[in-house]
């Protein structure tokens, strides 16, 4: 189908442009290719991955076409993630890890073997080194696993970090490659080495981590951040790493010239527990709740983050925006001045109809969401 291209003047769409109902069974979660030409989805109650195609002169995916299936699972994708070497990472409820290579000459996508020794539970949560010489996953059996690719005996091996009380949720790779970020319903979030000899020694660093020469060594920790450990997120400049918490509350910490976080946390409460974050800029977060919304968040200066707009009441942001008070806190103002009503405008519009499940960056300040109905909206911020 054709579809007129849009005026070069006009830099914003309307919301009803950015949606798409992605699939009626809904999705768990989505990653998109190197090139944000394709997106990649888990399918609710299905043992699979979609690859559908997206627009790349609109990035507007009003039709999507179907051009692979991923078949290998026996249960629900739970994590999935799409590196820069163009190859997908899969973790399912099965308990497995698969990665997925392109077969050009076939076209299809192709199955790798990964070993996880002791992994017997659920993959909770995964993703690739900036590199893509690397994954990490986090599971049900209280560990998380590191993956490389050992040419020799071509497959992807990996070995274990141990010492949580409880499952992996969340992991993201510091920029280095060479130390991971791991959150836990333990209530904790540590910094872990994940130094591999054959793989780094290949790929030198240069700044924070560079000199890591070891595997499993937790060089920072929070030892109770309060409930379960949801979502974790580095800035795009690495300095600061940020983690929601189920009990209602956003944190974060500065990390040193060495990458090792100063001794302060700071904290925002927010109405209802947040399922995943993802960073803007270095100084805008974008957070998904149980709400059902996503909120920008922003940091001015030394201090908490503040609530800035819902997403559907960020056109033009950060332009002309002010920094608002939860509804919780209207309500409480509300009833402590004993007016009757309010001059409040409640949100125009609830987007999705569930909690938001996932939270990825498409291109620059465009970002996409999903919910497990199957609703898929891109957002302008």
């Amino acid at each position: 189908m054709n579809q007129e291209q849009p005026s070069p003047t006009k830099t914003s769409l309307s919301q009803d442009e950015l949606n798409v109902k992605l699939h009626p069974l809904g999705i768990y979660c989505f990653a998109f290719s190197p090139d944000q030409s394709m997106i990649a989805i888990s399918v609710k109650d299905e043992n699979k991955v979609l690859i559908y195609q997206v627009s790349k002169d609109l990035h507007i995916p009003r039709e999507f076409k179907l051009l692979y299936t991923l078949k290998e699972h026996s249960l629900p994708v739970s994590t999935l993630d799409w590196s820069i070497k163009n190859q997908i990472l899969t973790g399912s409820y099965d308990r497995n890890v698969v990665v997925w290579h392109l077969n050009k000459e076939l076209n299809r996508w192709d199955p790798e073997l990964v070993i996880t020794v002791g992994q017997k539970r659920a993959v909770l949560g995964g993703c690739w080194s900036n590199d893509g010489n690397k994954f990490a996953v986090g599971t049900a059996t209280k560990r998380a696993y590191i993956g490389y690719y050992e040419a020799s005996n071509k497959w992807w091996n990996s070995y274990t970090i141990k010492g949580f009380l409880s499952s992996v949720l969340d992991v993201k790779f510091h920029s280095s490659g060479r130390v991971v970020a791991c959150a836990s319903a333990d209530h904790t979030v540590k910094l872990v080495t994940c130094y591999i000899q054959e793989i780094d020694d290949a790929n030198p660093v240069t700044g924070a981590f560079s000199n890591i020469k070891s595997n499993g060594e937790v060089l920072w920790v929070v030892k109770d951040a309060g409930g379960w450990v949801e979502s974790l997120a580095f800035s795009p400049d690495y300095r600061i790493l940020a983690f929601a918490v189920h009990d209602g509350s956003l944190h974060y910490v500065e990390l040193g010239e060495d990458g090792i976080p100063t001794d302060n946390t700071f904290t925002t409460f927010v109405d209802l527990p947040l399922k995943s974050i993802a960073f803007v800029s270095n100084t805008e977060l974008l957070a998904a709740s149980h709400d059902k919304f996503a909120t920008i968040y922003v940091k001015e200066g030394a201090g908490p983050l503040k609530k800035g707009p819902r997403l559907e009441n960020a056109v033009g942001y950060p332009n002309g925006v002010k920094i608002v008070k939860s509804d919780f806190a209207l309500k409480k103002n509300l009833f402590e001045s004993g007016q009757r009503s309010s001059k409040i405008v409640a949100p125009s519009k609830q987007f999705h109809s569930n909690p938001i499940l996932c939270l990825r960056q498409f291109q620059g300040r465009r970002f996409a969401s999903c919910d497990i109905h199957g609703n898929f909206f891109f957002w302008d911020i």
